[in-house]
């Protein structure tokens, strides 16, 4: 469901990155996606990292089944996910934090 956008029960980091892990998205292989970018930025779902610049997130469905898998990160939509793509993304706002 779309209300975990709205959860205030916990700080969260300065970018909130939800990985969609709708149908689309988990056949094209979304599950392993967020292992991989946890495991890469050593944080579990729904945790911050260390510098609190990035949370990341499950999200349910982000509406773009044709960029599968995707990501939301802020304001915007990553497409078509690799697992290289995805941690290279979430670097590069951790070094603009």
């Amino acid at each position: 469901s779309f209300y975990g956008f709205f959860k205030q029960d916990k700080p969260h980091g300065k970018t909130r990155a939800w990985i969609c892990r709708s149908v689309a998205c988990a056949l094209r292989g979304a599950d392993e996606l967020i292992d991989h970018v946890c495991h890469k930025l050593h944080v579990h779902p729904g945790e911050a990292t260390a510098d609190g610049s990035v949370t990341v997130e499950f999200a349910e469905c982000l509406g773009a089944c044709e960029y599968a898998p995707c990501m939301l990160a802020g304001d915007e939509l990553v497409k078509d996910l690799t697992n290289e793509s995805a941690v290279d993304y979430l670097q590069k706002l951790k070094a603009g934090s």
